[in-house]
């Protein structure tokens, strides 16, 4: 069955197809970066998300190329770290280590702090509206 949908007609799909694997492999080669392989591929990206969305075996090739890329990176990182690049212990430390003081997170605590204002103004009119309108806090 074909449905039509803005201009594009998108056949039912139960199985994958040869257009889907030859997406998934420049998805592999692009390192799972969907954008830039719809755009050589001259594939929409709404096209992408149903294929997705509607083929779960095609969602879990996806899943599994972003997972390898994942591991890739974090391989990468490890051995970064074990040559002593500065760099990559900290940002290493950032993510595995928060809860013995070395993530991001810092909290800043203000009270009770008054806004300063200084103006300084020779007309003795100005001067009364401007102290009635900070008095009345406007």
């Amino acid at each position: 069955m074909i449905k039509a949908t803005k201009e594009i007609y998108i056949e039912e799909e139960t199985e994958l197809k040869p257009e889907h694997f030859a997406f998934l492999e420049h998805l592999e080669k692009n390192a799972g970066l969907y954008a830039i392989t719809c755009k050589q591929l001259g594939v929409q990206r709404t096209v992408f998300f149903q294929w997705k969305n509607r083929l779960p075996e095609f969602a879990e090739k996806v899943d599994e190329i972003n997972e390898r890329m994942i591991e890739y990176v974090q391989s990468k990182l490890l051995e970064n770290v074990r040559n002593n690049d500065i760099v990559a212990i900290k940002f290493w430390l950032k993510a595995k280590a928060k809860n013995q003081g070395f993530g991001d997170d810092t909290t800043l605590e203000i009270n009770n702090i008054q806004p300063i204002l200084n103006i300084t103004v020779s007309d003795e009119e100005t001067k009364n509206d401007l102290t009635k309108l900070l008095e009345s806090g406007k």
